[in-house]
């Protein structure tokens, strides 16, 4: 975990607010699980168990309803604060503590909650059957659709068989690393069809509009996270072609499924140039009947015991 004594104060600084309130607190994502990017984020998991508190300090921040985080403003430490309570399911609980680094726990109780969830094996079955029902939803979607809403419904479907992926394989996903992380799978067809459906571009140019038009989506929209810019400016400035494209539509993923229905009937022409959407209907559903295919068998083979 590459932390500056610098940024190890900022952090302590900003989170100040919650330490004097008694929360347990720890760092999640790619910075407690050693592959950060020098434009990384620090995401801190703050447990106010059994608060009714919404987490937000006095700190100035931006709430970010899509991906359910509030980032904190600190010179040019990028923080983001991901509240968790004892109201929370258990599924959301056994994923966001999963590799944590607990870094304030006064009364032991995220520890002990960390410990709790460690007994129950089926949490993370529940999780991944979840993720694997979703990416069948959202084919059903891409076969029952027409033109560019096709394509767009098939690459939400593989960004969903990622985050089911990912987990099988016993992590958790980080998105700007996530297709390093789909490399080590030990499942070639898996990561072929995740690559097929997603219809990876490594074209320079392409990449530049696609990365333009997603940010000039976010503002347009005043979805406020800054991370995501610097992440693909970063990701663009080293070459990391593939891994930006892949980025890109799971960001996207994450934003057109938190948007309300009423919104989702134009939706492919917002996103048609960003996600590198496709006409070609046949192709994209023979892609989306194939990946219904490979992701049925591993429905199939998730068991959940009975206790």
């Amino acid at each position: 975990m590459r932390n500056s004594s610098r940024d190890n104060i900022v952090i302590i600084n900003s989170l100040k607010d919650y330490i004097d309130k008694g929360y347990s607190i720890a760092l999640i994502g790619c910075r407690a699980r050693g592959r950060p990017f020098d434009v990384c984020e620090y995401n801190m998991l703050i447990y106010a168990r059994g608060s009714s508190d919404n987490g937000k300090s006095n700190y100035a921040s931006i709430s970010n309803e899509y991906n359910g985080f509030i980032e904190l403003q600190c010179s040019d430490t990028s923080i983001k604060v991901h509240m968790l309570s004892d109201t929370d399911n258990i599924v959301k609980k056994a994923v966001m503590v999963k590799d944590m680094i607990i870094l304030h726990d006064p009364n032991m109780e995220l520890s002990t909650l960390a410990k709790d969830l460690a007994l129950n094996h089926n949490i993370m079955r529940y999780y991944i059957r979840e993720r694997l029902i979703n990416t069948l939803i959202y084919l059903s979607k891409a076969i029952n659709s027409d033109n560019l809403l096709a394509s767009l419904w098939l690459k939400v479907s593989a960004c969903y068989y990622i985050d089911a992926c990912i987990a099988i394989n016993g992590t958790h996903i980080m998105p700007a690393h996530m297709l390093q992380q789909l490399r080590s799978l030990s499942n070639s067809k898996d990561l072929n069809a995740i690559v097929e459906s997603l219809g990876i571009d490594t074209n320079r140019s392409l990449l530049s509009i696609m990365a333009q038009e997603l940010i000039d989506m976010l503002r347009r929209n005043n979805i406020n996270d800054y991370t995501v810019e610097k992440k693909v400016n970063y990701l663009y400035s080293m070459d990391m072609h593939a891994d930006l494209y892949t980025y890109i539509c799971y960001i996207c993923k994450n934003i057109i499924t938190s948007l309300n229905k009423q919104y989702i009937y134009n939706i492919h022409r917002e996103f048609s140039k960003i996600m590198h959407l496709s006409n070609d209907v046949v192709n994209v559903k023979n892609l989306a009947y194939n990946l219904m295919d490979i992701c049925k068998e591993r429905l199939k083979a998730i068991r959940i015991n009975k206790n």
